[in-house]
């Protein structure tokens, strides 16, 4: 395997939301998590996978897009995973973690990292597009996205 540490974090390649990775670690270690997922509130959920959480942060539910549920805390896409988590994936070739893996981690150390702020989802060309007019203006977009 090409994971050499205990805990590694995974992205998601087409949103972006900003996070401190020291206290997203932190919260994970401290909470002795198999994972730990970055959520955002976010009052339209129709398009992001919808986490509830309980009051020790424990993710009890976890719904791919089109389902409903009344929860407003969204998934990020910013993960920190302990290498032991290999184990526990399916052992088929191709998976998708967000409906095939993580709804089956509810029983388990699946803990949610909550965040204030925004969250861009940047995975077609229109919101790709729009992304990088909200950025332009800022010169952010220049130093993330660089081409």
């Amino acid at each position: 395997r090409l994971v050499n540490g205990k805990q590694f974090l995974v992205l998601n390649g087409d949103s972006f939301c900003r996070f401190n990775p020291c206290e997203l670690l932190r919260f994970h270690q401290d909470k002795k998590a198999i994972i730990s997922m970055v959520l955002i509130e976010n009052p339209s959920v129709k398009d992001y996978g919808q986490v509830e959480i309980d009051k020790s942060s424990r993710i009890r539910s976890f719904n791919e897009k089109d389902v409903k549920t009344k929860s407003y805390l969204i998934n990020a896409g910013v993960y920190v995973f302990d290498k032991g988590v290999f184990d526990l994936m399916p052992e088929k070739r191709k998976f998708s973690l967000e409906r095939d893996f993580f709804p089956k981690m509810v029983s388990g150390g699946f803990y949610g990292f909550v965040k204030s702020g925004n969250f861009v989802d940047i995975g077609t060309p229109q919101k790709y597009k729009k992304t990088k007019e909200l950025f332009s203006d800022s010169g952010l977009f220049k130093k993330v996205f660089r081409r």
